[in-house]
This record gives structure tokens, C-alpha cells and sequence, in this order.
């Protein structure tokens, strides 16, 4: 694993602002897709970290601790904090806790009273509303855990979700020097908001000297580049494995195994996919089902996280139902095998046309060939094929004649199901066709 040019050009950027910002901090504001999150574990390498606070979303908790295990040495310990009952135990080296266990007065207790030599705050525009409860734990209370942090690292693909008051929260708590002396919410509010009293009490939903706000935190405090900055440096796909944690199921996660039958369990896991797949068709639709919510949560997530459009595959009717209820926010189209031809194209034009149509549901068997999605470069399969041809067609309804950008492809898996052994397995069969039809005898698009 090495990270791009970019990124180590963005590692040295964050050292050097950590190191020469008198509270110690940065943000690195990377579109996404550009691997904040390698950044980030990299610095704490760099910073000499021994205790490192990592905040995120609930889905990409164990990501996270994918990612430490990748880029720290074996002798790394790190910790998820699973629910707001535990006891944090100590000698820990990373703990990793997503933004709604802070609500928790057990866990946020427990967190306040040890010190940090990095806290790091990922989806950070999660914390642009001065008024939430999580915003005053992380930010801005009188026990605000950056207090307790010799380091701080915000990273975020939206610095700005709507509007600059959002931003206000991040930069007065880490970086007041890149506001100067309008640190106060109202002094920023009228400098860089276009702040006024009307009718109805005070408008602070503008912007004003917005050329002036950019320098500054480029300056002391902000790190961003676009897809299109560093396009020749990325891989023109990336396919990546997000573990989710199913906790609201009982026991269905750890006992899976048992509807199945043995020996099927251990084709699977040995990397045998030449099982008979209506033997276990139940099984999977329950898999999918049982991690539909938590695959919302990321999905959304993403969405509000500044992705314009994402593209979403599944393999089960029930499944795509949900996606298509869950998401109805975001205009979602749907292709099934039941869709015509006219409604069919008439979903793909909306999706490639229409801003407000922010989201493409289709079946891989359906959707997955002769249709062209280019207007997202994000795609996200809550299920997918075992065949890794059709992985790979389904990945080019985006990755085609007209992607201006590099295209990113998760695949959400149960963390330590047989699940994710099918999706590692599916991986490796891919770099060994891969190996044998690229000219160069290896494969560019694979990265794990």
C-alpha cells in the first residue's frame, strides 16, 4: 500500500499546518474518493500518536479500523466502540466512536477525561450546527473533547454544505486564526454571511467576502483538491469493501453459519464459488435485508455528504423496494427486470438530466448492461453478483465514454459474515482475470 503524490502532499500539508497553527489543526477538505482517510492515519504515523481519537459516522466505524490495520504496524491496538453501555478499556492506541455515541452521557463521560495526542473528526461537517449537542461535545462546550487533544484533524469532501454559517463551528473551535477578528458567531455571521435583521429575526444564510474566507483557509487551515485536480494520479476505478456492523439483529450475524450447510460454508470460505446458488438465495436476501438500514445510514450519509448522485446496485425485488422507500428524499429511479423499455429509458434520462434525481436503484441482472449512468462516478452495491464479470459491467454503466471522473465502487458487506469472504474471494478472482487480458499482466482497477 503507497499513498498517491497527492497524498503525501497532503500529509506534509497537514503537518506543517498542525505544526505552525497555534491550536494545532487542520482540515483536510478532499472530494471524496481521494483517501482522507489513509491521509489521516498516515499524519498520526508522522505525529508520533500513541492516542488517537477517531469520531465518524456509525457506518464507517469498522472501515476505519480496516484502514488502521492497513496503514499502522501489527502492533497497533485498536477499539470500536459499539454502543453506549460499554466500558472503554485502556492501553488503546485508536479508539473509534461515530458521532450519536457521544449523545450517550456513559461513553462521552468516558471520553472527556482521558487526553488525545490527535483527535481526528471525519464527515465533519456533521458537526456545522453550533446549537447540536454533539457539536458542543466535540467543538464547542466547556468539555469539548479537542480540549483534551494535543492535535486535531477535521476532514470532510463538504467543508461548506449549503451555506458559510456552517462552517463557523469548525473554524472557531480549531483554526480562529483563519478568521482573524471575526472569531465571534455574530462578528462572523456580518463578515462573512451577509448577516441582516429582517422581519423575522436575523438572516445569516448569505455569503460575503467569500474570496477573503478561501485565502484564509487555505492559508492556515484547509487542505482541498477535486477529483479533476489529481485525475491523472487516480486509478480510473477503485473498488473498495465497506464492513457494516449489523447490531440490531440479535444474533443473526454470529449464526449465520447455521443455515447453512457445512459443507457449503466451507466452499465459500475457501474461496469455492461453484456452490448451488438457490441453495442459498433465502440466506442471502436475509443477509441484505437484515443490513438494509445500516446500508441507508452510509448511503445517506454520502448523499448528504456532499456526493451529488450515486448509483445503486441490488440483486433481491425486496431489497430494491426498501432502497427506493428509504430514499425517496432524493428522487430515486428504479430499473427492475419488470421495468419496460420506455419507463426504463425514461429513468435513465431523468438520472443523467435532472439535478434533483440524485439517486439510480437498479438489479444488477436488470441494470447492470446496456444502459449508460455516467452522470455519477460513485456507485454502491448493497448486493452484488458472484460472478465478477458481472460486477464489472454493472461498475461500467458509470465508468464509460463520457466519465469525466474516476470512478469509485463500494461494496457493503457484513463485517465478519461469510459475506465478506464471498466479496474478498470475488476480488481475487478479479486481479486473476485481470492478470491474464490486461496487456501489462496485472490489473489497474482492483484496489482494495
Amino acid at each position: 500500500m503507497q499513498l498517491y503524490p497527492y497524498q503525501r502532499e497532503g500529509v506534509k500539508e497537514a503537518i506543517q499546518l498542525i505544526t505552525h497553527n497555534p491550536h494545532h489543526a487542520a482540515m483536510i477538505g478532499d472530494e471524496m474518493g481521494l483517501g482522507k482517510t489513509a491521509q489521516a492515519i498516515i499524519i498520526a504515523n508522522q505525529l508520533n500518536a500513541r492516542d488517537i481519537l477517531i469520531l465518524c459516522p456509525a457506518s464507517l466505524k469498522y472501515n476505519w479500523q480496516n484502514e488502521v490495520a492497513i496503514w499502522t504496524d501489527k502492533a497497533t491496538i485498536s477499539y470500536v466502540v459499539r454502543d453506549g453501555r460499554v466500558i472503554i478499556p485502556g492501553g488503546l492506541n485508536f479508539i473509534i466512536v461515530n458521532y450519536d455515541l457521544l449523545l450517550r452521557d456513559n461513553i462521552f463521560n468516558q471520553l472527556r477525561e482521558r487526553e488525545y495526542d490527535l483527535i481526528i473528526m471525519d464527515e465533519a461537517h456533521c458537526l456545522r450546527n453550533r446549537n447540536a449537542k454533539r457539536t458542543k461535545r466535540v467543538l464547542l462546550g466547556k468539555d469539548a473533547l479537542v480540549r483534551n487533544s494535543r492535535a486535531k484533524l477535521a476532514l470532510t469532501g463538504t467543508p461548506v454544505l449549503n451555506r458559510p454559517i456552517e462552517l463557523w463551528p469548525l473554524v472557531a473551535a480549531l483554526c480562529p486564526t483563519a478568521i482573524g477578528r471575526y472569531t465571534s458567531y455574530w462578528d462572523y455571521a456580518k463578515r462573512y454571511c451577509a448577516a441582516y435583521q429582517g422581519r423575522f429575526g436575523w438572516d445569516v444564510s448569505g455569503s460575503s467576502n467569500k474570496k477573503e474566507l478561501a485565502t484564509n483557509l487555505r492559508q492556515h487551515f484547509m487542505i482541498r483538491r477535486l477529483k479533476r485536480h489529481v485525475l491523472t494520479e487516480l486509478p480510473e476505478k477503485t473498488l473498495q469493501i465497506i464492513p457494516l456492523q449489523i447490531d440490531s439483529t440479535g444474533n443473526f450475524v454470529k449464526n449465520e453459519h447455521k443455515t447453512l450447510d457445512e459443507e457449503i460454508l466451507k466452499k465459500l470460505k475457501f474461496g469455492e464459488l461453484n456452490v448451488n446458488i438457490g441453495d442459498i438465495a433465502e440466506w442471502r436476501q436475509s443477509v441484505a435485508l437484515a443490513k438494509l438500514q445500516k446500508s441507508v445510514e452510509h448511503l445517506k450519509e454520502i448523499l448528504d455528504g456532499g456526493v451529488e448522485k450515486v448509483v445503486v446496485f441490488a440483486w433481491h425485488r425486496a431489497v430494491i423496494d426498501a432502497l427506493h422507500a428509504e430514499l425517496h428524499n432524493y428522487k430515486p429511479v428504479v430499473i427492475t427486470g419488470g421495468t419496460n423499455n420506455e419507463d426504463r429509458q425514461e429513468a435513465v434520462t431523468a438520472f443523467q438530466t435532472d439535478n434533483s434525481v440524485r439517486v439510480f436503484i437498479g438489479s444488477i441482472a436488470a441494470a447492470g448492461t446496456g444502459i449508460t449512468l455516467t452522470a455519477a462516478s460513485t456507485v454502491v452495491f448493497v448486493e452484488n453478483s458472484w460472478i465478477p464479470g458481472d460486477v464489472q459491467q454493472a461498475i461500467d454503466r458509470c465508468h464509460r465514454i463520457g466519465q469525466r471522473d474516476a470512478v469509485l465502487a463500494q461494496f457493503l458487506v457484513v463485517k465478519d459474515g461469510i459475506e465478506e469472504h464471498i466479496m474478498k474471494t470475488l476480488l481475487d478472482k478479479q486481479k486473476v482475470i485481470d492478470s491474464i487480458i490486461d496487456k501489462e499482466g496485472e490489473s489497474s482497477d482492483t484496489n482494495n
